[in-house]
């Protein structure tokens, strides 16, 4: 399981498997990983506003990463 709780966890783990940052990253992340990927809505939002992207066409693109709330994500 992969969980990113910041913008900086986010872009080593992009790192860590060769992956370009862009809106779809996530996903790609998902993909080629093969764990699952678990999202701090707050740093989704702050990508999704990174990339200039719409709510759906962001969350759309990255349906199969799992978002959560502050506290659900730290029980995790």
């Amino acid at each position: 399981m992969i969980k990113i709780r910041s913008l900086e966890e986010y872009l080593k783990a992009l790192e860590e498997y060769g992956i370009e940052e862009s809106f779809t990253a996530l996903r790609k992340l998902r993909l080629k990983s093969g764990k699952p990927v678990i999202v701090r809505r707050s740093v989704a939002e702050e990508l999704r506003k990174r990339y200039n992207k719409s709510v759906r066409a962001f969350y759309g693109a990255n349906r199969d990463v799992q978002f959560e709330v502050h506290r659900t994500l730290d029980e995790l």
